[in-house]
Order: structure tokens, then C-alpha cells, then sequence
């Protein structure tokens, strides 16, 4: 098996040996030997996968040849199957033999989806392992939600069998070429994802199943494409729990930004729907108590997750989401919670990330950039009305409160960097805003401060003069570092 494997380039020619080949794959794959067995699973799917285009017509033969090692049976860990190395390379516990089992329902997806293969085949095909799958969990719901643990394994293995299967018909993924499957295959899979979303609605305060769920969510978007939007919002309601840990709300949000990447051009309605309830819900996992390291590190990917998915929605075309009459009560928490992550000077990289999300609101509603600030009278133009002040108050002053903070030493590389991103958001300010900015910093903000007047001068000289975020970055270092003694 591993011979075929490794030198499957001899079968794209030679066609005419592949369903012997293939012959082989299923006696193996149905071998007394567990580990023969084990690793028959999963070399079936790697060539399938390598050959799928020379697959021909012999799919249906073979899918119906290991039909019967396609039911999930659920068992619960015995005491004695321990997760360590020597367990997982035997491929006797329970947890081995069905990530094992996976590479099937893989496997059955390239082959019903070889390109030789009828739709109506394919159809068949796809209909005949999805049906048992959501029969059984149907079945086991009742029983999971009364909290019987072999139950909803059951349901989980059954979810993630589905996910599977669907990546194998299609590893599509929004914003790349391609599409997803033909509309008959993906109607078969809605019906699959209904099922689901039925189980998760039931089963949502189970850890395993909303894992098993992000898993088939994650698979389904490639078969399914847009028409998986019509039902983000029960998605959301059950992969985000109220109990659902950080590193779960991390994970979906990375889902999220490849579906606002994917189809930016048709998600906006429902983004603008559920954008409010979903803040809402991070915001409760930033107040949480966090309670150990692994909670810590949790946090900080949340954060970083957080920031990145403001980042997409401004860069895709969704920023007035933000700004619009069902949001607006939220954009004030929005501001917060991102002021809060520049000013920790405990997690600079968080802090850079934080200010680069601010640049990118400034250069998204600042309006027009005015050339020559110095000398240019031109007012301020900002898309949203207001905005220009916004960002002089707002977002000059966080630039100010975190390069004074005592904590605070520009000398750190890894402050350095915030330094950067300070230099090139003042930059922005003053580009959006002109000479509005220099009236308020000479009058108002470096007054503040308590600088001389020769250090406001020479600060304002060389923010209109500088040509570029560099050379002003290097200017506020030795500004900082003079302004303190050092």
C-alpha cells in the first residue's frame, strides 16, 4: 500500500491498473490485523485523493465494497487507553481507530466525486453515507441531551464523519478559484448541516459537540458555498455557548474571517444583523476571570483573533457595519476595548495590532488625504460626519497616554514597534486632517504635556517634514527618549 502510495505518478498513465489496485485497498482495509487495518484507512484515501481525476467509473463498486466500515459505533475510552505516544502508534485505542475510521468517509467523498462519476451517481453515492449518519444522529440526541456520554460521542463522531465526507467532495474554500460542488451534491448537504444545526441547538452546553460541529461547519462551507450564510446566525448561536471557552471563540472567529473574505459582496446584511450579539459575546470573554496560563494564553489568541476580524471587516468592504443604525449602540465598546489592548504594555504586539486596526478606521473614514498640511488650508472631508475630530481627541490622545505611561520604555524592541505604529498613526491623523491637527497639538495636546515651547516646535517641524513613517519613527524614539532624560 505504501509503495502504491508513494509512487502513484506511475498510475496516472497506466490507468489500467488502479481498480486492481483499488481491489487490494478494500481487502486490506478489512484486515484482522488492527494495525494493517488502521493504516489501510488511511493510505485508501491518500491515493484516492492523488488519482482522483483517473479514478474512471469504478467508484460505486468500491464504495459499496467498504460500505460496512462506514458505520459509526461509538465506544467510550476504556481506563487503560491511555493517550500517549506508544497507544496512538499501535492504533488500538478507541480515540485511533476512528480518527482512523475518518479517512474512509474522506476517502468515499474523492471517489463519488471523481470527475467520471455521474451527478446523479455522485448524488446516490453522497446520499447513501449521509443518510445513515444523520439517522443516527437523530437517534442519539434525546439521550446525549440527557447526558448519556456514549450518546453524544455517538453524535460527535457522526458530525465529524460528515465534515469529512464533504472534504473530500470538495476542499473549496471562499476567496480561492474554484466553486463548490454542483447545486444536486449540495443539496444533500444542506440537508446534512439542517441535522446538525438540529443536534446543536439540543446539545450546545456539550464541549464535544460544538468541537465536532466547528469541525463540520469548517468543511461544509466548501460544498455548500454561499447558501451556508442563510444559517450563520443558528451557527453562531451554537458554536458560541455560554460556555464555550476563549480558545473556542478564537477558533470560530478565524472561521469568520475566511467567510467575510470569501463572500464580502453577500454577507453584509447578516454580518450587520449578527455583528452586535457576536461583540457582545467576545466582550463577556474579555471580562472573565482567566485562571491559570493555559487561560492566559487562551486570552491573549482571543485578543489577537478579536483585532484581526475588525481588521477583515474594514479591509473587505464592510466597514459601515460598524457605524450602522443596528451597531451604533456597540461602536462605542468597539473603541474601548481596542484603546484597552494599545494601552497594555505588558502585550506590546497586542498593542501594535490594536493601533494598526485604528490606522486602518482613519485611512477607511478619514476622507480625502491633504498634500502639504503646512501650508494647505483645506478642511477636513471625513466620510463619517464628525470623524476628523473623532480622531484628534480620540486617537491622538491614546497615541500621547501610551508613549508617556511610565511603563511604558521606548528602548524595548518590542516597544519599538508600538513606536512604529504611534509614528504612523499620527501620520494618518495629520493626512486626513491637516493643519486642523498642528492648530490642536501646538494650542491644546503638547501644551498638555507640559512641553517647552522649543520641543513643540521641533515635534511639529518634524511631523509635517518627515517623509515617511520610518524616518518620523525614528524621530519620536530620540524625541521620547530626550523628553525623558535618558
Amino acid at each position: 500500500m505504501e509503495t502504491c502510495v508513494r509512487h502513484y505518478h506511475y498510475f496516472e498513465p497506466n490507468t489500467q491498473h488502479i481498480e486492481k489496485v483499488l481491489e487490494n485497498f478494500v481487502r486490506f482495509a478489512h484486515s484482522d490485523h488492527i494495525k494493517v487495518r488502521a493504516q489501510a484507512w488511511h493510505l485508501f484515501l491518500r491515493f484516492v485523493r492523488h488519482l482522483r481525476s483517473q479514478l474512471g467509473n469504478v467508484s460505486t463498486n468500491i464504495v459499496g465494497a467498504i460500505e460496512d466500515l462506514l458505520v459509526i459505533k461509538a465506544e467510550l475510552p476504556e481506563d487503560n487507553d491511555v493517550d500517549d505516544e506508544s497507544s496512538n502508534q499501535d492504533d488500538r485505542s478507541v480515540d485511533a481507530q476512528y480518527n482512523s475510521q475518518l479517512h474512509l468517509f474522506e476517502a468515499v467523498g474523492c471517489l463519488a466525486s471523481a470527475s467520471a462519476v455521474p451527478v446523479d451517481t455522485q448524488v446516490m453515492l453522497a446520499r447513501s453515507v449521509i443518510s445513515p449518519l444523520c439517522a443516527s444522529i437523530q437517534q442519539h440526541v434525546a439521550a446525549a441531551a440527557s447526558g448519556d456520554a456514549r450518546s453524544i460521542l455517538q453524535v460527535h463522531h457522526c458530525m465529524m464523519a460528515v465534515g469529512q465526507l464533504a472534504r473530500g467532495f470538495s476542499d473549496w474554500v471562499p476567496g480561492t478559484s474554484g466553486a463548490p460542488v454542483v447545486e444536486e451534491i449540495s443539496t444533500e448537504f444542506i440537508q446534512a448541516s439542517e441535522t446538525i444545526l438540529m443536534a446543536l441547538d439540543a446539545l450546545k452546553a456539550s464541549e464535544e459537540v460544538r468541537t465536532a460541529g466547528r469541525g463540520a461547519f469548517s468543511r461544509l462551507i466548501g460544498v455548500i458555498g454561499f447558501k451556508i450564510l442563510q444559517e450563520l446566525p443558528r451557527w453562531i448561536e451554537g458554536l458560541l455557548a455560554p460556555n464555550s471557552s476563549k480558545d473556542e471563540v478564537a477558533t470560530f472567529l478565524r472561521l469568520l474571517d475566511q467567510i467575510v473574505f470569501g463572500f464580502k459582496t453577500q454577507i453584509y446584511s447578516m454580518m450587520d444583523t449578527l455583528l452586535t450579539p457576536l461583540l457582545r459575546r467576545i466582550f463577556t470573554s474579555f471580562a472573565e476571570q482567566t485562571t491559570g496560563t493555559d487561560d492566559e494564553i487562551q486570552l491573549g489568541e482571543l485578543r489577537r483573533e478579536y483585532l484581526n476580524f475588525l481588521i477583515v471587516l474594514l479591509g473587505n468592504g464592510l466597514e459601515s457595519v460598524f457605524v450602522s443604525p443596528t451597531n451604533q449602540g456597540i461602536f462605542e465598546g468597539i473603541i474601548e476595548t481596542i484603546e484597552h489592548f494599545a494601552r497594555d504594555t505588558s502585550e506590546h504586539p497586542d498593542a501594535k495590532l490594536a493601533l494598526s486596526v485604528i490606522i486602518k478606521m482613519c485611512t477607511t473614514w478619514g476622507g480625502e488625504t491633504i498634500a502639504n498640511p503646512a501650508t494647505n488650508a483645506a478642511d477636513p472631508a471625513p466620510v463619517l460626519p464628525g470623524f476628523d475630530q473623532f480622531m484628534i481627541t480620540r486617537f491622538s490622545a491614546l497615541t500621547w497616554s501610551i508613549m508617556t505611561s511610565a511603563s511604558f520604555d521606548p528602548k524595548n524592541p518590542q516597544a519599538n514597534r508600538v513606536v512604529g505604529e504611534i509614528a504612523a498613526l499620527q501620520r494618518a491623523i495629520l493626512g486626513k486632517t491637516g493643519r486642523t491637527y498642528l492648530t490642536w497639538l501646538r494650542d491644546s495636546e503638547l501644551r498638555a504635556l507640559g512641553l517647552p515651547q522649543q520641543a513643540v516646535d521641533e515635534y511639529l517641524q518634524a511631523l509635517v517634514t518627515t517623509t515617511d513613517d520610518k524616518a518620523f519613527k525614528a524621530f519620536l524614539v530620540r524625541f521620547l527618549q530626550s523628553a525623558r532624560g535618558q
